[in-house]
């Protein structure tokens, strides 16, 4: 419809500080309506220790419309007492073809210069 698809690095981080104790937050990470990260364990990622932030980084193309939908929702894995999802911050940043980029700088040529030392022996 016109739209244009552009590719995106989408980093999104987390930090566990509402749950009491570690491997009782599960959740699943949607983008785009896509499932893109399946029963996360926030513990396992942080080396199982609570309120330590992590980042998870995924590239995604924005559809038609230019937008990019992040969404979290409770896994099956967990807990009906339990069921929740945390997300703390995303960052979208648009990739930039390198060959389409007008901010590269042509590598300056560089001059080596090889010392030998040499030593001398005595015989005496």
């Amino acid at each position: 419809s016109g739209g244009v698809r552009v590719r995106h690095l989408v980093r999104l981080h987390f930090c566990d500080i509402v749950s009491p104790a570690l491997n009782l937050l599960y959740f699943d990470v949607y983008i785009n309506g896509y499932s893109a990260y399946k029963d996360v364990d926030l513990s396992s990622l942080t080396f199982h220790m609570l309120a330590s932030p992590v980042y998870v980084d995924f590239v995604v193309d924005s559809d038609d419309s230019g937008v990019i939908q992040i969404s979290v929702g409770p896994s099956d894995l967990s807990s009906s007492m339990r069921k929740n999802a945390i997300l703390n911050g995303a960052e979208i940043m648009k990739l930039v073809n390198v060959s389409d980029s007008h901010s590269i700088v042509a590598p300056r040529k560089k001059k080596l210069l090889l010392l030998k030392e040499e030593t001398e022996t005595k015989v005496g």
